[in-house]
């Protein structure tokens, strides 16, 4: 997907797929919707250059990612090694509706957890309504959920349900991630003020629903 612009990948099943299984560089336009990835390493991992045409509008709508290795959806970090350089630019990027749920299998590594946006040149991102599950299948799994790295603009995390994942809001960098309105289970680090901490279990909400294209 190198170089891609106003591409859909929709409805679509992978199943014990390695990685990088959706990737790499300079995105456009790009909306991954209804998937389901099944027990796959990397599912998808996006890396871009200094054009500020590139990495715009991205979205991941409505996927299931289940037991995955080394991240659900993860961009990389910079160029060149400092925290505020031209590369790694993303505009309008939206993680919205998806589950990322049984972290980690038998035969895959944890390196990243689900949601990894540690782009430093990242403006305008949207992390809302998503469910976060680590499971039981791998009690080493990755302890985090949704990890912000940013020195250009603050990621808006909002609506998400996260269960059982110690470190929900791992956030870096000066612009960090606005948090709010989320409900968290069983977590041992702290939640930022204007979130719900859940004193019962949830019940795992429904799957997202495939949109018939």
């Amino acid at each position: 997907m190198t170089g891609a612009s106003f591409l859909l990948v929709i409805n679509n099943d992978f199943n014990g797929c390695q990685g990088g299984l959706l990737g790499h560089y300079d995105w456009g336009n790009i909306r991954i919707d209804g998937n389901h990835f099944t027990n796959c390493w990397q599912p998808v991992s996006i890396d871009q250059g200094a054009n500020t045409s590139r990495g715009r509008n991205i979205k991941f709508i409505n996927n299931v990612v289940d037991g995955f290795g080394r991240g659900g959806f993860e961009t990389g970090g910079t160029l060149d090694g400092t925290n505020n350089t031209a590369g790694q630019v993303f505009t309008g990027l939206v993680i919205d509706n998806n589950h990322f749920i049984n972290y980690g299998t038998a035969t895959h590594w944890i390196e990243v957890g689900p949601v990894s946006i540690v782009a430093r040149r990242q403006t305008g991102t949207k992390v809302t309504n998503n469910f976060f599950k680590r499971g039981s299948n791998n009690p080493t799994a990755w302890t985090e959920a949704i990890e912000i790295c940013s020195e250009l603009g603050s990621a808006d995390t909002t609506g998400n349900l996260i269960v059982d994942v110690a470190s929900p809001f791992p956030t870096y960098g000066s612009a960090g991630q606005n948090v709010h309105g989320n409900s968290v289970f069983n977590a041992s680090q702290p939640i930022p003020a204007g979130n719900t901490t859940l004193t019962a279990r949830p019940a795992d909400p429904a799957q997202p629903v495939r949109i018939a294209w």
